[in-house]
C-alpha cells in the first residue's frame, strides 16, 4: 500500500545486512526508480549519521526507542555465544553467563550495540572475561572464532550458516 515513488534517492545506514536486505528488496520491488545507497557501520555511528542527516534512515540494534527519533521495531533478536564447531559447548542449547568467567573472547568495538548489550550483562552479573582481541565487524569476529582466537558474540539472526561455527543462547 502507499503511493508509488517513481524516482529519487534513499541513503540507508545498516549495522548488518541480515534484517535490512529483505526490506530493501521489498522497497525496490515497489519503487524500482529510487536509487538506494547504503552505508554499513555500527549502531552508534549510524545514529550519529541520522542525526547529521547524512543518511535518511538506519536499521540498527536498539534496546529501547530513542526519544527524538521515529523508531519502529522490526525484529527481536537475542545475543548468541559463538564458538568453534568442535568446542565442548557447541552442542549445548544454552549457557549461563557465569560460565563465561575467565574465557577468552574476541570482541566488537565500543560502538557496537551488540557489544554494549553483552558488556552490560557481564557487568550486571559481575562476570570477568579474558579480552583477547577487538575487531571492527561481526564477520571478523566470526573468522577469529573459527581460527581459534577466542569466543565471540553475535545476534541470533547474524550467525549465518558457517559449518565452522556454532551458536549457543
Amino acid at each position: 500500500s502507499g503511493k508509488l515513488v517513481r524516482s529519487g534517492h534513499l541513503a540507508i545506514g545498516l549495522c548488518g545486512p541480515h534484517v535490512a536486505l529483505p526490506l530493501i528488496r521489498q522497497f525496490r520491488a515497489r519503487h524500482p526508480g529510487v536509487r538506494i545507497d547504503t552505508r554499513m557501520h555500527n549502531s552508534s555511528t549510524l545514529l550519529e549519521l541520522v542525526a547529521q542527516v547524512r543518511v535518511d534512515l538506519a536499521i540498527v540494534t536498539l534496546t529501547a526507542p530513542i526519544n527524538d527519533l521515529v523508531c519502529h521495531r522490526l525484529v527481536d533478536q537475542n545475543v548468541l555465544l559463538v564458538v568453534p564447531a568442535d568446542h565442548h559447548w557447541a552442542g549445548r542449547e544454552s549457557i549461563d553467563i557465569a560460565e563465561l568467567a575467565g574465557q577468552p573472547f574476541v570482541l566488537r568495538e565500543q560502538g557496537s550495540m551488540t557489544q554494549q548489550i553483552f558488556e552490560q550483562a557481564l557487568a550486571t552479573q559481575g562476570v570477568q572475561i579474558k579480552r583477547e582481541l577487538v575487531l571492527a565487524s561481526r564477520e571478523a569476529v566470526k573468522e577469529a572464532v573459527a581460527a581459534g582466537l577466542g569466543l565471540g558474540i553475535v545476534l541470533d539472526k547474524e550467525l549465518g550458516h558457517d559449518s565452522r561455527l556454532a551458536g549457543v543462547r
